[in-house]
């Protein structure tokens, strides 16, 4: 009981594969990644034009491995109760995990000029694979 269609009940089995895809925890995974993947360009243009001291190699190396995990899950969904909204929650766990890797000083760019939308249709498309990002 609970279920929403047959594909989460009795169709579950042949859709075990794709559902890990499509879970909520995916769709946390693949915004954080749009997020991740716009910083990066933000800082790469904010620089050319003087404005932020472009990353090293080191730093760059460090923003683009930034990985999800079931305690990045965790958080996100505690940062979601107390906020009342996913993609500012996931903003939130991106500025926290960019300031564990000593990139703290880029925090204040974490979703400059996106939109909620921006980021979850960017997310939905990448979820389906179409190739807008990689995981």
């Amino acid at each position: 009981m609970g279920y929403i269609s047959p594909l989460d009940d009795r169709y579950y089995d042949e859709l075990r594969d794709y559902a890990a895809a499509v879970s909520e925890r995916a769709f946390v995974k693949y915004r954080l990644r749009v997020e991740i993947l716009y910083l990066d360009f933000i800082v790469n243009v904010l620089s050319r034009v003087g404005l932020l001291k472009p990353l090293g190699d080191e730093e760059r190396m460090r923003l683009l491995s930034l990985s999800f995990s079931d305690n990045d899950y965790t958080l996100f969904k505690e940062m979601e109760n107390r906020l009342g909204h996913d993609v500012k929650a996931v903003e939130y766990l991106l500025r926290e995990k960019l300031s564990g890797v000593g990139l703290g000083n880029i925090t204040h760019l974490a979703h400059l000029g996106l939109t909620s939308e921006d980021v979850n249709n960017l997310a939905l498309g990448s979820s389906l694979g179409l190739p807008f990002i990689d995981t």
